[in-house]
């Protein structure tokens, strides 16, 4: 009876041990913010942002820029007066080949609240995205090197793949307006909304995940609402983020 007694205390002893024993996290991430460029507006003319990686998929060449037309000059308005160019060269080329190397070319209208770009690498992989964000809307980039198709604008691309769009905010269900990519204390890359003040006490979140094995993304709902049944996991080429935004569709413009 007295063994029975000590091995109950000993059990529970080991129960109230295992409880107050902190639980280990789960396994880290693999994402780092390499920049950041906050809000760019209202650039003079000519004025550009441009920056430089290397990742495993060679140099990718980012420059955002405010242009000064011809139409400038007789007073007239510039509808489209930014330009965003994407370069992506091999490692081993000394210099980028202005034509060659393009594998995103476009003009940008004013946004009030200006455009605003985030560069992020996966330490695990080495590879980097880029995020465009024009509040309201924003969408994760990177360079596919076997794609045959997506945000293939620029005709003189002669190049192996194409830069991929593979999040598009859109494409989520959230109550708020304002969302957000943007990497945890854990380096876990997040989509996040927020409200105005982008501290909301219940923000909508997904977990976005790179799955090497389908050179996607895949993301999980884990806003803490109670609406368990809209809990969702996906991974692979998602139509969400395959389709195609129209040629005459204009994006991170300011309605």
């Amino acid at each position: 009876m007295l063994l029975k007694r000590v091995w109950l205390a000993l059990l529970f002893f080991a129960v109230c041990l295992i409880g107050w024993m902190p639980m280990h996290s789960a396994e880290a991430g693999t994402f780092q913010l390499l920049e950041d460029s906050g809000r760019l507006v209202d650039m003079k003319n000519n004025e550009k942002w441009e920056r430089i990686y290397r990742s495993a998929d060679g140099d990718i060449k980012i420059r955002f820029r405010r242009v000064q037309k011809l139409a400038d000059l007789f007073g007239q308005e510039n509808e489209k007066p930014y330009h965003l160019i994407i370069w992506r060269k091999d490692s081993k080329s000394e210099k980028f080949n202005d034509k060659k190397d393009r594998i995103f070319d476009w003009d940008l209208r004013p946004n009030s609240a200006g455009y605003r770009f985030k560069i992020f690498t996966d330490t695990k992989t080495n590879k980097i995205f880029i995020t465009f964000d024009a509040v309201g809307r924003v969408q994760l980039l990177g360079f596919d090197p076997a794609a045959l198709n997506g945000l293939h604008r620029y005709e003189k691309y002669t190049g192996p793949g194409v830069l991929q769009k593979y999040v598009d905010s859109v494409n989520f269900y959230s109550a708020l307006p304002y969302p957000e990519i943007k990497v945890t204390k854990n380096n876990d890359l997040q989509l996040r909304f927020d409200n105005l003040a982008g501290n909301a006490s219940m923000p909508y979140v997904y977990n976005l995940t790179w799955n090497a094995k389908n050179n996607w993304f895949g993301w999980e709902d884990v806003t803490n609402y109670p609406r368990p049944q809209m809990r969702t996991y996906s991974v692979g080429r998602n139509e969400s983020y395959t389709s195609e935004i129209p040629e005459n569709e204009e994006i991170w413009v300011e309605e």
